[in-house]
């Protein structure tokens, strides 16, 4: 059963292009208090959103029976933060707020998207308003930049927003996280463009382009944001970052780093003396994933109880037909991990944009999106740590109803967990809204039978034959990945189908980028079948139609 609820509040924010095959999304609606209630034990679908807009990019925070929802609603191109609250673990939830200062600024999409921490309750403060902690990309300066306001009244409103990082320093910033830890203490980690005063540009060793470099910060009792300081160089761009604080204080990062050979592998850092200095970066496992562009796909990290850090990543799987695989490895000290060990997919070629948690039991749930038939579905995989360090995968679900669901997020609370996701419904223009699902968990604190039934994969009927649909492609050529079969794009505005965006495009055949090359412009023929998409027709400035 879906519920749709809608919040009937006044807002302006950009209507954004929404593409579900989990390779790109653009950036882009909860009720008045008298919502509806969902049944965890029926673990039913309710959507979060302000009516006539594009709403899209949940994140989720939980603490006890606390959990925060925040998205992002574009109308009237205008993109906008939004909050809602729930204090009986996502069964209702109250009327949205607006966490951004300034109408407008919000720029985000899919893999950059607004980020939420509240700082844990125990005991008797265990009903009492969390404070929350919201980030988000803002626009409002002369460059992209990095902002973040609080509630300290558990999301009725909140407070004038501030800068994360330097603004007077030129350079774009993203793909942040945030964390609170049991000291109550922000601490935020970022991708930063900056140019430092009296840096020259192209200092990156291929000499193309200016640096991007991972950035990490602690927040004050204020809420402001203290001095930056730099933990990596030359990092992989446009890849979300992960942080996390263990009981003792204890600060991780993860982040996908770039190598020699421009090979993009997913590197760690940890700080022991709660943010004053960071190891150098280790890598987690030698993936040899060799791109001269961005996978747009980073990692995920949780602690379980014993405060061992479990990472999970998306990366090329080299083979007869390469495709992407979702890892995970694990590690005690930030410096060593465990032999990496595929999570089973449904075995479609590109898994994407894994999120991970801990529950109350110590275990971990890992979501992504995934392509079943032709609809991009959000799945769900419980894992159990084991003492080598591995996890032992229970069994796979699908949590999304029957539109398309991209970029799924997931949170812990007392007794179960809180999953979201982007809806897209075809059959609306695809219209989007932020489809949310409490999920019970027993006192093993595995899904029990009869709410496992209703997400299991043999009950979701495989779609009936899509129609199909094509749409020329005119760019200019970023990158290419023969490997993974894949080309990046600079693209112009594809009338009826969506605005000028750059985006990877997989071909089913490697010989149609055989004569094609960076910077090249190329006229394509886009064909899309449901969530599935794929080029044709690939000619040059410079040559013929291959």
């Amino acid at each position: 059963m879906i519920l749709k609820i809608h919040l009937p509040t006044n807002v302006s924010a950009v209507l954004a292009t929404l593409l579900a095959s989990g390779l790109a999304t653009a950036c882009g609606r909860g009720s008045p208090s008298a919502n509806a209630a969902a049944n965890p034990a029926t673990s039913e679908i309710l959507s979060l959103g302000l009516p006539h807009a594009a709403n899209s990019t949940p994140i989720l925070a939980a603490s006890g029976r606390w959990v925060v929802a925040v998205w992002t609603a574009a109308e009237h191109e205008r993109t906008n933060i939004y909050a809602a609250t729930s204090a009986d673990e996502a069964k209702h939830f109250g009327g949205p707020v607006r966490v951004n200062d300034a109408d407008g600024e919000a720029h985000v999409y899919g893999e950059d998207p607004p980020r939420v921490a509240v700082a844990p309750t125990t005991g008797s403060a265990s009903t009492a308003p969390p404070t929350i902690l919201v980030t988000w990309p803002s626009d409002r300066a002369k460059h992209l930049g990095l902002r973040s306001a609080r509630s300290l009244d558990g999301g009725r409103t909140f407070l004038p927003s501030t800068s994360i990082g330097d603004e007077t320093i030129t350079g774009e910033r993203g793909f942040q996280s945030v964390t609170v830890g049991a000291d109550r203490v922000a601490r935020a980690a970022w991708l930063d463009g900056r140019r430092d005063p009296g840096t020259p540009p192209h200092t990156n060793a291929g000499g193309d382009y200016d640096p991007m470099h991972l950035m990490f910060a602690t927040g004050d009792a204020g809420g402001r944001w203290n001095t930056a300081v730099r933990l990596a160089t030359n990092v992989c761009g446009c890849c979300k970052t992960a942080i996390a604080t263990g009981g003792d204080g204890t600060i991780y990062v993860a982040f996908r780093n770039i190598y020699p050979g421009s090979l993009r592998d997913i590197s760690f850092t940890v700080s022991h003396d709660r943010g004053r200095t960071f190891s150098s970066p280790a890598r987690v496992s030698e993936d040899y994933w060799m791109l001269g562009g961005c996978p747009d796909d980073g990692p995920t990290i949780a602690l379980d109880h014993d405060d061992v850090v479990h990472i999970v990543w998306p990366t090329l799987v080299q083979g007869a037909q390469p495709a992407i695989g979702l890892f995970h490895a694990s590690t005690r000290d930030g410096v060593t991990f465990t032999p990496r060990q595929r999570i089973e997919t449904l075995g479609t070629p590109k898994p994407s944009h894994p999120q991970l948690t801990a529950d109350t039991c110590g275990a971990l749930t890992l979501v992504w999106d995934e392509t079943q038939g032709s609809t991009r579905r959000a799945m769900m995989r419980q894992l159990m740590p084991l003492p080598s360090g591995d996890v032992r995968a229970g069994e796979l679900h699908v949590i999304s109803g029957s539109h398309s669901a991209v970029y799924p997020v997931v949170a812990s609370t007392s007794n179960g967990l809180v999953a979201a996701w982007t809806d897209i419904d075809r059959s609306s223009g695809d219209q989007s809204d932020v489809a949310l699902r409490p999920i019970s968990l027993d006192a093993t604190c595995e899904v029990p039978r009869d709410v496992a039934s209703t997400m299991s994969i043999t009950m979701k009927a495989i779609d009936s034959a899509a129609p199909t649909q094509r749409y020329t492609l005119r760019g200019r050529v970023v990158s290419l990945d023969r490997a993974g079969r894949t080309v990046t794009v600079d693209g112009e505005p594809i009338p009826g189908f969506m605005g000028a965006m750059m985006m990877s495009y997989p071909v089913k055949n490697e010989r149609l980028l055989d004569h094609v090359s960076p910077s090249d412009h190329i006229d394509a023929t886009i064909v899309r079948v449901g969530d599935e998409y794929w080029l044709e027709d690939v000619k040059t400035s410079k040559g013929k139609p291959q």
